[in-house]
């Protein structure tokens, strides 16, 4: 008689009952692993037909074994829940063993449709509307969107064969939401790739006085068109938008065609106050303004920070600001992809989001999304921060000297990684024996220190550090000396000096030069005399 039957699959998993369940499209091979003398007969049956014969037979360490493998491929729906026996003989003695196993097999959903009648929608009326979806095992799970926003107020209810899901969701449409597409999908959690969508494009009713003709929502196509009664005829128009002349820009999606102006995609730069003007041989007239406000999904603030430090069972505080149109925020937080539990982070008016964290174990660091969702939709990319264990801060580096006078010096540094923490900035000064700490310096948001009140020609030990809650960095250590006032005398005074060494040769050399002047003029003046005189004997002798 076979003395030990096991059934396993390719992954080496023992099965009994039910096998699995295995993904739909996977390939599976099961093997039946008989013990026995004389060697077992190992067959497998399906449904009580026989499905495979073929059979080897070994032995392990001593014992015989038989075994029959028996390949699946591309599981589909018809395997579901399907029975699979292994029926063992070894002699006409004894009766034959069989083992059973059912197996189990996730399948993608097969249809989902929204079942209500589509129908024009009257605006801010609450309406109940079902999706229907089937095929899927387990089954599906049904989610609403309005555009890429997904809506929270629905109840899914199952079939008692697990196949069918329904899903009501209770929805109020706006007017702007005249030609947004209502989405349902459905998805098997269980597998990737399975999500199939049904939509229904919106025809949204509303009284004139509902509309706002002032508000669109991003991604909308905006139109404006200047109205214009003129004579003679024009010959120019244009559009202006706060207070700045617009020309066409096909890249941004701004066309301009005579009167008219379009904006195919609207977005948030786009808000503001909008008008046109008209030329003609007359003159320029311009037209009233009108105020275009885009409402947009949340985005992530910028400047903010982005790696926080945090300690085992210790609280941190970690803040999430986005920018949105309308306000009306909400949040959700992940930590590393997985959901956190809401009542870890409070949300205020100010569009922000304050999560407590307190890690306790190691896989509680990593990386952090916030989103943010309001009526328009969710934000496409989430705020992402990285939680890093707390540490002190890393030394500065590239520390400058500048603006050395005779009693100050400036002193720049870059600050090194803030080991996931604030941090401050530290100066200390010390004689150049280090023997007395002269002064001590703290910044709060740079490492930017003047220090003055200092001796003229002295040498200093600047100390140069910086701090968090966790301790201190390591010290970046300058020498450093204020400009000698002394020398700055010697020179003046040399300088001094020189000037009068040099008016004194510039004198004397101008006397000199007089002296000779003085000298020759004499000497011209008696020769002219001279010459006088001897005219004068001669006539006389004459």
């Amino acid at each position: 008689k076979p003395q030990k039957v096991i059934i396993k699959d390719d992954k080496e998993n023992v099965l009994k009952g039910i096998a699995g369940p295995y993904n739909e499209l996977d390939n599976l091979k099961l093997f039946c692993i008989v013990y026995g003398k004389p060697p077992p007969i190992v067959h497998w049956y399906s449904e009580k037909m026989l499905v495979d014969d073929n059979y080897t037979t070994t032995s392990l360490r001593g014992e015989l074994i038989s075994i029959n493998d028996f390949q699946l491929t591309k599981l589909t729906r018809k395997h579901l829940n399907k029975n699979f026996t292994c029926h063992v003989t070894n002699n006409n003695l004894s009766g034959p063993i069989e083992h059973s196993i059912t197996l189990g097999v996730y399948l993608s959903p097969v249809t989902v449709r929204i079942t209500s009648i589509k129908r024009p929608l009257s605006a801010d009326k609450q309406i109940e509307l079902v999706c229907q979806s089937a095929g899927s095992y387990p089954s599906a799970q049904l989610s609403w969107f309005l555009d890429s926003h997904q809506l929270q107020d629905a109840s899914e209810t199952y079939s008692k064969d697990d196949n069918e899901t329904n899903s009501v969701l209770k929805f109020v449409p706006s007017s702007l939401d005249n030609g947004a597409y209502l989405i349902c999908k459905a998805e098997n959690v269980k597998l990737s790739n399975s999500s199939i969508y049904d939509k229904w494009q919106l025809n949204i009713y509303f009284a004139q006085s509902n509309i706002k003709l002032n508000i669109v929502k991003e991604r909308n196509e905006v139109i404006l068109e200047c109205k214009i009664d003129s004579n003679p005829m024009i010959s120019k128009v244009g559009w202006i938008f706060n207070d700045n002349p617009l020309e066409s820009d096909l890249k941004t999606g701004l066309i301009i065609q005579n009167s008219t102006l379009v904006i195919k995609f609207a977005q948030k730069q786009h808000t503001g106050n909008y008008s046109c003007y008209a030329v003609n041989i007359e003159g320029k007239s311009f037209s009233n303004n009108l105020q275009i406000i885009v409402n947009y999904a949340p985005i992530c603030k910028e400047q903010q920070q982005i790696i926080y430090g945090s300690a085992f069972g210790e609280l941190t505080k970690i803040i999430c600001n986005v920018d949105a149109r309308p306000e009306d925020v909400v949040f959700f937080w992940q930590l590393n992809n997985t959901q956190i539990d809401p009542r870890f982070y409070l949300t205020n008016e100010h569009k922000r989001s304050v999560l407590h964290f307190k890690p306790s174990k190691a896989v509680d660091y990593g990386k952090l999304n916030c989103w943010a969702k309001n009526s328009v939709g969710v934000q496409e990319e989430p705020c992402t921060f990285n939680v890093i264990p707390a540490s002190y801060p890393r030394p500065l580096h590239d520390c400058s000297i500048s603006n050395q006078t005779w009693n100050s010096i400036f002193v720049r540094c870059s600050p090194g990684f803030d080991g996931g923490m604030k941090q401050t900035f530290h100066l200390n000064v010390y004689d150049a024996k280090r023997e007395r700490l002269l002064l001590n310096v703290t910044q709060e948001e740079n490492a930017f220190f003047t220090v003055s009140s200092l001796s003229s020609g002295v040498e200093y030990i600047f100390e140069l550090y910086s701090s968090n809650a966790k301790g201190a960095s390591n010290f970046v250590t300058l020498k450093v000396q204020t400009v000698t006032m002394l020398r700055r005398s010697s020179e003046h005074a040399s300088s001094i000096k020189f000037d009068r060494l040099f008016a004194i040769v510039i004198g004397l050399a101008s006397t000199f030069l007089l002296a000779v002047i003085i000298v020759v003029l004499i000497l011209i003046i008696k020769n002219r005399d001279e010459r006088i005189g001897n005219r004068h004997s001669r006539k006389v002798n004459e």
